[in-house]
């Protein structure tokens, strides 16, 4: 396997992350109802978006070394 295809691959996995973080920040409480679920909501977008940030540093990175 190529290095481009393993960095393509980074690339793609970062931005799901991204619209993932994206999609529990913007989530309706209403259809969930834990104890703290606003804490527990922004916790949950606060790690996916590090990864994501970290990840999209490691293609940068990988890109910047071409």
């Amino acid at each position: 396997m190529s290095g481009e295809l393993d960095f393509e691959k980074l690339r793609v996995l970062a931005y799901k992350l991204r619209c993932l973080g994206y999609l529990v920040e913007t989530q309706d409480p209403n259809h969930v109802c834990p104890v703290d679920f606003d804490e527990a909501q922004y916790g949950l977008a606060l790690f996916l978006n590090e990864i994501t940030e970290q990840m999209v540093e490691i293609c940068e990175s990988v890109d910047k070394k071409k």
